[in-house]
Formats: structure tokens, C-alpha cells, sequence
């Protein structure tokens, strides 16, 4: 007589599925908190970054802002709680000569060495590259060079392509390049009352520039645009930022006071607010959905500015 075989119950079989509801039940739920844990992270690290790429980006720029001690022609050109317009230098150079075309001190050619040579006259520098017809540039005046009450930096426009290669004069055949140069009004002004641009004068190349707040599919930027030529798009370069404050300026003069008079500065405070690309999980990613921030605050001091 053969042995019957014994299989499982129903009892056997329903707690059997039990069980295996609440393993399963709980494994997902570690899955979740998991997965909500590294989506918080994530996104929060993002932030972090944001803001810390932003504490270093702004004042990199701001940090060659110059201070103009006769408060007549800052390199600050316009600011305000969450904006800035500057002269943003983009490289350094030195003008083996430089010659008035007539014009009531207006026209000017700039020849600029392209090789270096013993007598220090070099290639524009700090990565900027050559000169280009509608770059900005500012000549430094030495006009006595005893004193320092009257060095200023006047301004113009390369308004014209390069001519054909030549040599910086003197005794040593530097090459070099010449560019036509049109010194701005207040330029102009300067040379008409006397200012004296002399060869060997160092020249720096600049952009101006315009950093502000502003909103782009419906998330707040920071954003930046080339003012010249004119015309030129806003570019989002960092964020997302906190919508109205998440970029924020306070400007002060010599003694530390909030100032809005641009020629009076001598320090920018910069705050920015990073937020997370979309709601996640707070506490941890145990907690509700929400928006999470990330606060920096930096001070700039200008370029040139007097320490007290």
C-alpha cells in the first residue's frame, strides 16, 4: 500500500502570503525612503553647488572694478538692490605708441606690440586674446609723473580693423599692430584740458557688463548680458535662484555706510539664494515636500579701494 503524499493547507498557504505581503510591504517602504532620501540629497547638493559656484563667479567679476578717486567716471556704471552694470576688464596690455589723428582729440591711433621684447612691451594678456574692431579699452594718463593727483584712465572704443603689420618706434623693430582708437566724450575732455597719453602706456580691454536678477520659465536666474554692441541677449548663468531676493546687493562707501551713489562705493555685499530645482522630501527626506534653500553671503572689495 503506497504512502499518500502530504501537501500544504489552506491555513499554510494564506499565512504563507501573509508573510510574504509584509516582507515585501516593508522592503518597498525602505526602497522608498531610500529612493526619497537620494532624490533629497541630490537635489540638495545641486543647490549647495549653485550657490557656492556663485560666491566665487561674482566676485571674480566685481573684483577688478575700479575706484575712481575723483567720483567722476567709476567703473560701477549702475546699480541697484538686485542689478549691477559694470566695467568688467578682460585683459591687460601696454601701447608702444600712440598717435592723435586730429578730430578735437577724439581719434587716435593705438599700436600695440605683438611680441615681447626686452623693454617689456608685450601681447595683450590674461587670456583675452587680440584686440577686435568694437572692443572697449581704457588708456591709462600719466600726464605728470611726479605727481599722482592727476592719473586717470580715459576710455574709448577700437572703432576699426587692425592695419597691416608694423613696428613700435625706437631703435629695437618691435612687432606690432596698429588699431583706431575714438576716445569717448569724457576721454575727449580730458585730452583737451591737457591730459597727456604717453608711449609705453598700459592699457586694460573691458566689457560692459550687466549682472541682475531675472526670470526664465518661470524660475528666478541669475542673469548676465554684454551691453556692447548693443542689442545682445540675457543669459542665464546660475540657478535656480530664490524668486525676488534670491540675488542681492548692498553697496558702501569708505566708512562701511549703505550708499547709492555708485561713484561712493568702495564695497559690494553679495547675497545668493540657491532653492532646489522642485519640492522633495525635508528631514531627510522623511518629512513633507517642500522647497529647500541655500544662503551665501560674500563682501567685494573694489578694485583700488582705500583700506581704512
Amino acid at each position: 500500500m503506497s504512502a499518500r503524499t502530504r501537501g500544504f493547507t489552506l491555513i499554510e498557504l494564506l499565512i504563507a502570503i501573509v508573510i510574504l505581503v509584509l516582507v515585501s510591504g516593508t522592503i518597498y517602504a525602505v526602497l522608498t525612503r531610500q529612493q526619497r532620501l537620494a532624490r533629497t540629497q541630490t537635489e540638495t547638493l545641486g543647490t549647495y553647488a549653485t550657490t557656492r559656484t556663485g560666491v566665487m563667479l561674482v566676485p571674480e567679476e566685481l573684483r577688478q572694478v575700479g575706484v575712481d578717486s575723483a567720483q567722476v567716471d567709476p567703473d560701477l556704471l549702475a546699480i541697484g538692490p538686485d542689478s549691477i552694470r559694470y566695467r568688467a576688464w578682460r585683459g591687460v596690455g601696454i601701447a608702444c605708441n600712440v598717435v592723435a589723428n586730429g578730430g578735437g582729440g577724439a581719434s587716435w591711433t593705438l599700436t600695440v606690440a605683438t611680441a615681447l621684447s626686452a623693454q617689456n612691451l608685450g601681447v595683450l594678456y590674461s587670456g583675452s586674446g587680440a584686440l577686435a574692431q568694437n572692443d572697449s579699452v581704457a588708456i591709462f594718463v600719466d600726464t605728470d609723473s611726479t605727481i599722482a593727483s592727476d592719473d586717470q584712465w580715459v576710455k574709448g572704443i577700437i572703432n576699426g580693423a587692425a592695419g597691416a603689420a608694423t613696428t613700435c618706434p625706437g631703435a629695437t623693430a618691435i612687432p606690432a599692430k596698429t588699431y583706431p582708437l575714438a576716445l569717448n566724450a569724457a576721454g575727449t575732455a580730458a585730452i583737451n584740458a591737457g591730459a597727456i597719453i604717453r608711449p609705453g602706456a598700459p592699457f586694460r580691454k573691458f566689457e560692459p557688463m550687466l549682472l541682475r536678477l531675472g526670470t526664465q520659465n518661470g524660475q528666478s536666474w541669475l542673469m548676465a548680458q554684454s551691453l556692447y554692441p548693443a542689442g545682445q541677449a540675457l543669459t542665464p548663468v546660475l540657478g535656480p535662484l530664490l524668486a525676488d531676493s534670491g540675488f542681492a546687493l548692498v553697496f558702501r562707501d569708505s566708512s562701511a555706510t549703505v550708499t547709492a551713489n555708485r561713484a561712493a562705493v568702495r564695497r559690494v555685499d553679495v547675497t545668493l539664494i540657491g532653492i532646489t530645482d522642485r519640492q522633495v522630501r525635508v528631514n531627510n527626506g522623511n518629512g513633507a515636500l517642500g522647497i529647500v534653500r541655500d544662503t551665501l553671503t560674500t563682501s567685494v572689495a573694489l578694485r583700488n579701494a582705500p583700506r581704512h
